[in-house]
């Protein structure tokens, strides 16, 4: 993942951090110091949605926009490296159902085992634990829970069902985007 070395190093190289000096008690300098810090917050959100490849990915960017939205809600507590540690965690998701427009969005319907055939994909825990947990946090942060239990079950059902692995991360990523995708189609 050299999009988040490369992006990991800027931060700790102060890339993004003000060289505008801190107000003083009586508030002077606070416009100057606030607004280059929202500069560089604005310069940091581009420059992620760029390294990682989401610039310009689903509706003009809107599901960059709005994975970076919900990373920054989850991880700005902790800053600029908290939120690209769940940005990068979104990636993992993005990139399942980003498999190329070729499989997800030219099949249409991938939510069966027929089509939810392909190219196979990582055995790895770890990363179907992250993929699990991007699904999680992408679900829950637009509001739905109830969906992100729906496709839980449902995962559960199908893997009684003898779904290998590949397709049941197609169709976390099937379900995922289309949740994303009627909630860009609501919202916006």
């Amino acid at each position: 993942m050299n999009a988040m070395i490369e992006m990991r190093d800027r931060l700790a190289a102060g890339e993004y951090f003000t060289k505008v000096p801190p107000p003083t008690l009586d508030g002077t300098g606070q416009d100057e110091w606030r607004e280059d810090r929202l500069r560089l917050a604005a310069q940091f959100k581009v420059d992620v949605l760029e390294k990682f490849g989401l610039a310009s990915w689903g509706y003009d960017g809107a599901v960059g926009d709005k994975a970076y939205e919900m990373a920054w809600d989850k991880g700005h507590s902790e800053g600029l490296l908290g939120v690209l540690n769940e940005f990068a965690n979104l990636v993992v998701l993005l990139e399942k159902t980003k498999i190329g427009e070729e499989y997800v969005f030219e099949c249409g319907e991938t939510r069966d085992a027929e089509t939810a055939e392909g190219e196979p994909d990582s055995q790895n825990p770890v990363e179907w634990a992250v993929m699990l947990r991007g699904a999680e946090t992408m679900l829950y942060g637009v509001g739905r829970a109830d969906a992100f239990k729906e496709m839980a079950d449902r995962v559960g059902e199908l893997s009684t069902d003898g779904w290998t692995a590949p397709q049941l991360g197609r169709y976390m990523a099937a379900y995922v985007r289309d949740v994303m995708q009627e909630e860009v189609a609501t919202s916006g």
